[in-house]
Order: C-alpha cells, then sequence, then structure tokens
C-alpha cells in the first residue's frame, strides 16, 4: 500500500469518527470539545468533563443504547 492509500484510509477513519461523534452529540446534548491527546478515534471530551472512549461511543450509537 502506497503513502497516499494510506492517507486516504486515514482521512476516511478520521471522517467517519467525526459522524460518531456529530451523533453522539445530538443523541445525548453533550458539545464535543477535542480528541484527547489530537488522537482522533482514541478518547473524546465533551464539554471540558466528560470523557469517552471512542469504542464506547460507537457501541453507544450502534446498539441505540
Amino acid at each position: 500500500m502506497n503513502k497516499q492509500d494510506r492517507i486516504k484510509i486515514r482521512l476516511k477513519y478520521e471522517s467517519i469518527c467525526h459522524t460518531y461523534i456529530d451523533i453522539f452529540v445530538k443523541k445525548h446534548g453533550y458539545e464535543f470539545s477535542h480528541w484527547i491527546a489530537d488522537e482522533i478515534g482514541d478518547v473524546a471530551c465533551f464539554i471540558e468533563q466528560y470523557f469517552f472512549n471512542f469504542n464506547d461511543i460507537r457501541y453507544d450509537i450502534d446498539n441505540n443504547i
């Protein structure tokens, strides 16, 4: 896999992560602050006081918890 393919995959992944965040925000009424250490898809911070692992966010949305 060449560098351009890796970049495309990474950009798609980041877009999907942000889509999950947008849905999570609408569902729970939180305001997204940032990704911890700028690691998209790891731990998300909401209103500077709630922290959720992306896998938990994804599970919440995928299973309508």
